[in-house]
């Protein structure tokens, strides 16, 4: 082989490069590089320091532009889950149903939206690096998790000053927090104990199956499917007869008059809208109270990039509403409630699961009598029945809202928004919403109705709380003459589809679009920085498109691009100033993939009644991390691997790389295993400083999940608390992370034998 000196003296420092580039195409070499980075061979020869700056900056902006297209990507997941379904029973009963249940949403399409950086880099890292395990994926999803669990969990600890916020629904985080444990031993004994150093296609099938498994099992605790059905008692049980109700609020006339009116009646009780004009107050009152997902959080957390407002919210605690100051920022309690409440039913909401056991308190359930109703276009209202059962003794009222799933609200039907109130003995009360008739053919178009916010002494029945209303075509002679065009053509959708897509380009290239006053140096600044971004990523399709799919995979693969980009910014970074690969990615590839996720989880902790989301949605993440963010790829190498040709052009790769004493990669097993298997290879994953680093983390686990259950008996909750205790716990978890970085890199650098 060729002597260091001969081959470089002459041509580039040799100060700047190291004995790596003799034996290997690095990054950090001349010959060697990324799918985008260094942009040329003399690159290497400026200085070390300028090189380390701009290394740098490149990473903080790109994420920055995750953290934008993130944003996108969340509103396209918001939509996907968002969609329903009609079902008929045996009896031939319709009903409508949620397509996806809200837990699996969380697990699948929440994690991968809040993940999607360290998942694809992985991803990326196996199928561009001639599906040889890279150095920086697994650390990153590791290094991820710590910093979700211990510095995420330690912001939000602190972010609750006053009270407790306590977790709610223990089933799903029970499962959650037990098996994000056993995911990171999982991975401990397939890099140290099954083969160490080798994943079979075994264990990638197995570790990316654990994925679905977890889905069923959290879908399974939802649902109670172990538990034994209460019996409920039927409806002429209850005293009270049928009295035929009426609509009360909003709603009921479409008149812009009518709708202001009973809107200012509806934000009344909120602060935050005394300078606004009536216009402005209803739309900010309507925007606030509409239901809100864990997507929210994220949007709302990362708006100040985007220039665009954040959603207005109400806070149930404070009476307060959220996101009405000027673009990029968001007012007190920023973030958005789990369910929002109606006028006359502000405070929280009171805690059936405390009631003394001894008495029984009866509560009323509210339904639609029809959950699937067909309508043709020409009948001009369509009415729908919701049903009280149970207690009907007391006044109660419940919200409702009208949603696009095919039709157009405005163009196809009269979208509507208001509160029904059903008084003593009142089991009926009725919802009549405009249809819209037309000339031009359209196929069956369908929007559905939502009941939400019940108020104190009743809940919803989970089995009927959205109706679904089928608009159907009354022109039978078009019908039959462009029936081709059935299933195919959505007119009113594409208009407002393609107009709300010139807006984006419109919205991208203004400094603060949305702001009602002129742009200040800040947005200025901000826009400035992120214009290129946000004017690539309005090539995005609307989530109108497709019920968000489009939206969603347009996204997703601007992520893997960005992640791309990230990743050989990174290598470079770690390279110019003599970091471990490892290192760079638990730390500064982590702390930027994550740090979106740590304004949202303390937006959700402030903002919402429960710790439910805030925590459950951590425990949650760093399960889907390893089960899909390395089950996935190390599955697709595993299996590349084990279909290798014998004595390939691969294989004859993988020998120089792992089996090759001079090469910095040197595996001796590998060299064995070659002795006793001429010609073959297999996916190796070195376990070394990563094997450690799960160790480490796993403890530091422990201890935080251990510390969250003290916290509970002695606090009454998992965040907030007396100050000096709150205080310290979010001390003592962020201490946890950096021994656990310490400890991972003095472990790498060989400080720690």
């Amino acid at each position: 082989m060729a002597n260091f000196t001969d081959v470089y003296e002459g041509k580039y420092d040799l100060s700047l490069l190291a004995e790596t580039c003799l034996t290997t195409q690095d990054i950090c070499c001349p010959e060697g590089g990324g799918n985008f980075f260094p942009s040329s061979d003399g690159e290497y020869t400026w200085p070390v320091p300028l090189r380390a700056i701009l290394y740098f900056i490149g990473m903080a902006w790109c994420f920055l532009g995750v953290a934008i297209i993130a944003d996108l990507f969340m509103a396209a997941i918001d939509q996907v889950t968002s969609s329903t379904k009609i079902v008929k029973d045996k009896d031939g009963k319709k009903s409508v149903t949620k397509v996806w249940n809200p837990v699996v949403a969380n697990l699948s399409l929440m994690a991968l939206g809040s993940s999607a950086p360290e998942i694809l880099l992985n991803v990326v890292e196996i199928t561009t690096g001639k599906f040889m395990a890279g150095a920086l994926g697994p650390s990153t999803i590791v290094g991820s998790a710590a910093f979700n669990l211990l510095v995420i969990l330690g912001v939000c600890v602190g972010a609750i000053t006053e009270g407790t916020r306590r977790i709610e629904e223990m089933k799903v985080y029970a499962l959650t927090a037990v098996t994000s444990m056993f995911a990171y031993i999982w991975l401990l004994i397939m890099l140290m104990v099954w083969t160490p150093d080798r994943i079979t296609v075994a264990e990638g099938v197995i570790t990316f199956a654990l994925f679905w498994v977890l889905l069923f099992a959290a879908y399974a605790c939802d649902r109670d499917f172990f538990r034994p059905k209460k019996p409920i008692a039927p409806e002429d049980d209850f005293e009270g007869g049928a009295v035929p109700g009426s609509l009360v609020e909003a709603g009921a006339d479409a008149s812009d008059d009518i709708t202001v009116k009973n809107a200012l009646k509806m934000g009344g009780g909120m602060s935050g809208l005394d300078d606004m004009n009536d216009d402005a107050k209803v739309d900010v009152i309507l925007e606030s109270l509409k239901p809100v997902t864990a997507a929210t959080h994220t949007r709302n957390a990362m708006s100040w990039l985007t220039g665009k407002r954040p959603r207005p919210v109400f806070n149930k605690e404070t009476g307060e509403i959220s996101g009405i100051g000027k673009g990029g920022g968001t007012a007190s309690g920023s973030g958005a409630a789990k369910q929002v409440p109606s006028p006359g039913k502000m405070g929280p909401s009171p805690d059936r699961s405390r009631t003394n056991a001894n008495i029984a308190l009866p509560v009323a359930k509210v339904y639609f009598a029809t959950e699937a109703v067909d309508i043709m276009e020409d009948a001009g209202i369509v009415t729908l029945v919701v049903r009280r059962s149970g207690n009907m003794s007391e006044t109660i009222t419940i919200d409702f809202a009208t949603a696009d799933i095919t039709a157009t609200a405005g163009k196809d039907y009269e979208a509507q928004e208001g509160t029904l109130t059903f008084v003593a003995d009142q089991r009926e009360a009725k919802i009549e919403i405009g249809i819209i008739d037309d000339d031009r053919f359209e196929k069956a178009e369908s929007f559905r109705v939502s009941l939400k916010e019940p108020s104190a002494g009743c809940e919803l029945d989970s089995k009927g709380n959205i109706a679904m209303v089928t608009i159907l075509n009354d022109d039978i002679i078009k019908q039959k003459t462009l029936s081709i065009l059935e299933g195919r053509l959505n007119r009113d959708k594409l208009s407002v589809g393609l107009a709300e897509w010139k807006q984006q380009f419109k919205d991208a290239y203004r400094p603060g679009a949305e702001d009602d006053e002129p742009p200040g140096v800040p947005q200025y600044i901000i826009h400035g920085i992120t214009v290129i971004f946000k004017l690539s990523f309005a090539l995005v399709p609307p989530v109108c498109f497709g019920g968000g799919w489009p939206a969603f995979c347009v996204s997703l693969g601007f992520i893997a691009i960005m992640t791309v980009v990230i990743g050989d910014l990174a290598a470079l970074f770690g390279c110019v100033i003599g970091l471990d690969p490892s290192i760079t990615a638990i730390t500064f590839v982590a702390l930027g993939t994550s740090m979106p996720d740590m304004f949202a989880s303390k937006a959700a902790a402030t903002a919402e009644a429960t710790a439910d989301n805030c925590v459950g949605n951590v425990t949650g993440s760093n399960c889907v991390n390893v089960f899909l963010g390395l089950g996935l790829p190390w599955t697709i190498g595993a299996i590349y691997w084990a279909a290798v040709a014998d004595n390939s052009a691969a294989q004859q790769e993988w020998a120089a790389k792992y089996a090759n004493p001079l090469s910095t990669s040197y595996v001796p097993a590998a060299a064995d295993f070659l002795l006793e298997n001429p010609g073959k290879a297999y996916f190796l994953v070195e376990a070394g400083g990563l094997g450690f680093s799960v160790i480490v983390f796993s403890i530091c686990s422990l201890v935080c999940l251990g510390t969250l259950y003290l916290r509970r008996v002695v606090y009454g909750g998992e965040l907030g608390g007396p100050a000096g205790p709150r205080n310290a716990t979010s001390i003592f978890f962020c201490f946890l992370w950096l021994a656990y970085v310490l400890l991972s890199a003095f472990k790498t650098e060989g400080i720690i034998a």
